[in-house]
C-alpha cells in the first residue's frame, strides 16, 4: 500500500491517496512453488531410502504423505507377491481417531477395489477430487471406514529385496 498526500494550492495537506495492490495471486504462487519444493524434497528422500528396511520407508511416508499431500488422512497398503491383494499396514492418527473398522490389519483383493485399486491396476498416480461424483471405478467405501471428500493414491513399486 502506497499513500501520497493531497495538498492545496499552498502546500498545505488536505486528504491522501491510497493505492492498494492485490497481491493474493503472487501469494498462491507462492505457497505453490513451497508446496512443489517440498513435495520434490520428499520424493528425492525417499529415492535415497530405496534401499533401507521396508520399515524405515514406512515410517518415513507416513510421517512425509500428510504434509506433502495436504491431507489429515494417510494410510499405507502393501501388495502380495501376486499384485492381487493389498494389505494396510499404516494409518495415521487421524484415520485411526476415525475409523470405526476393528478387523486390523486390513486386507483388499485389488480385483474388488474401486477407485484407489487403479493406481494398482494402471501402475500409475491417481487423483479423485470429487469422490461423491459418478465414476466408473468407483465401489463404495467399506462399512466404518473414513470418509473421503478427495484422494490421491501413488503406487511405489519395490523390488524383492524390499519386500516383508
Amino acid at each position: 500500500m502506497t499513500v501520497s498526500p493531497l495538498r492545496d494550492q499552498k502546500g498545505q495537506p488536505i486528504g491522501c491517496v491510497n493505492v492498494i495492490t492485490d497481491i493474493t495471486h503472487i501469494k498462491q504462487a507462492e505457497a505453490a512453488l513451497a508446496l512443489n519444493a517440498a513435495r520434490l524434497q520428499v520424493l528425492l528422500d525417499l529415492h535415497l531410502l530405496a534401499r533401507a528396511p521396508l520399515e524405515e520407508i514406512l515410517d518415513f511416508v507416513q510421517e512425509a504423505a500428510p504434509t506433502a499431500m495436504q491431507s489429515e488422512y494417510c494410510w499405507l497398503g502393501l501388495m502380495d507377491e501376486t499384485e492381487s491383494v493389498v494389505t494396510v499396514r499404516r494409518w495415521s492418527k487421524q484415520v485411526m481417531a476415525q475409523c470405526a473398522v476393528t478387523d486390523k490389519p486390513m486386507r483388499f483383493p485389488v480385483a474388488e477395489a474401486g477407485l484407489w485399486g487403479d493406481c494398482v491396476r494402471q501402475r500409475q498416480a491417481v487423483l479423485v477430487n470429487d469422490y461423491q461424483a459418478p465414476h466408473p471405478s468407483k465401489k463404495g467405501c467399506r462399512r466404518g471406514m473414513c470418509p473421503s471428500g478427495g484422494f490421491s493414491r501413488f503406487p511405489y513399486l519395490m523390488g524383492p529385496a524390499s519386500s516383508p
